[in-house]
């Protein structure tokens, strides 16, 4: 039983893709940087939904 209240509380860490900006569990992220970086970037492990993202909001294409 208290096992199944401290699940149903624990909260899923999330980061932001640095290239296309959305927000989804780090489990479906990339981390990328390490202890001698200032910070981590986050990435899609789904490269290629990823690319459709970031590649539809450039100005310019006529795209998005």
């Amino acid at each position: 039983m208290a096992r199944q209240r401290k699940d149903r509380l624990r909260q899923s860490q999330s980061a932001r893709c640095s290239l296309c900006g959305i927000t989804l569990p780090t489990g479906m992220m990339v981390p990328d940087g390490g202890q001698a970086c200032a910070d981590i970037r986050w990435y899609c492990k789904d490269a290629k939904s990823c690319t459709e993202r970031w590649t539809a909001r450039l100005p310019g294409t006529g795209i998005g």
